[in-house]
């Protein structure tokens, strides 16, 4: 059975293909993730991929990650969200 670990984070960037956030935990390059993103107008979104990457973030507390989803958003959702819809 896998191992299940929760965080909560803050999103610094998002794209069909992935998204930049910010953990207060270290997390593994290349482990499975399971993501929900909460929307304002809409339900939140789960979607799932994988960290491609981890640093420290050069700015506040914690770790700045990116995740590279199994499959690309819609690019209207994504423009959307970034309208903060």
């Amino acid at each position: 059975m896998p191992i299940e670990h929760t965080a909560e984070g803050e999103c610094l960037d998002l794209s069909r293909g992935g998204v930049g956030l910010r953990l207060g935990r270290d997390v593994a390059v290349g482990a499975p993730v399971r993501l929900t993103l909460r929307l304002k107008r809409q339900p939140p979104l789960t979607v799932q991929g994988r960290i491609a990457w981890i640093r420290p973030h050069p700015d506040l507390p914690g770790w700045a990650v990116g995740v590279q989803f199994h499959e690309e958003l819609d690019g209207e959702l994504v423009a959307e969200i970034a309208n903060g819809e």
